[in-house]
């Protein structure tokens, strides 16, 4: 993923703003992210700075790989269960977008 390093910066944790530009989004893309659930719960430390970790990296490009497929609705749905440790229910969801393509093909032809 972002193999890039700050001075300093310890190994596996990214800033705010090079995780979006590893994504290319914006900052606040990320920030919309986290508080919709689409990436994993964000730690703080001590000062109140995100920690970002390979798991949000991760996550990160997962979201926009099943959004892309699925749609953000979707995607909200079966990212939060995962998130949560749903795997039946992010399975689930997945099922239903495809049942739900299938359906729109069906449609078209």
């Amino acid at each position: 993923m972002v193999s890039a390093r700050s001075a300093g910066e310890p190994e596996g944790r990214w800033r705010l703003v090079e995780l979006a530009r590893m994504a290319g989004v914006s900052p606040q893309q990320v920030r919309n992210y986290i508080d919709t659930g689409l990436l994993p719960p964000v730690e703080r430390t001590a000062s109140g700075y995100r920690i970002f970790t390979a798991r949000h990296a991760e996550a990160l490009v997962a979201v926009r790989q099943v959004a892309a497929g699925h749609g953000w609705e979707r995607a909200r749905i079966i990212m939060n269960a995962v998130h949560e440790g749903d795997v039946a229910g992010a399975l689930a969801a997945v099922d239903a977008g495809h049942a739900d393509l299938t359906r729109e093909r069906a449609g078209i032809a």
